[in-house]
């Protein structure tokens, strides 16, 4: 006879929200940090070290966007 793991957490959705409760998604990578930084879902489920290392990742990730000049940007932007 096998018997099945228990599982650790158990996690279930959230009750229907209404849409006008909702906040809009950000809209760019640096907002969605920020959102990310002060909220307590990510850390609770996840572990603060692991919350903590994927935030460094992306504001790396986010620093490395930034400084780099798209051909788009070259194009249209600079007029040299």
């Amino acid at each position: 006879m096998t018997t099945t793991p228990t599982p650790i957490r158990v996690l279930r959705p959230p009750p229907r929200l209404l849409a006008s409760t909702l906040k809009a998604l950000p809209t760019n990578l640096l907002d969605a940090l920020r959102n990310l930084e002060n909220s307590s879902v990510f850390p609770e489920m996840l572990g603060k070290d692991l919350t903590s290392a994927y935030l460094n990742l992306k504001h790396q990730e986010w620093r490395t966007y930034n400084s780099t000049i798209s051909p788009w940007e070259l194009e249209n932007t600079l007029d040299c």
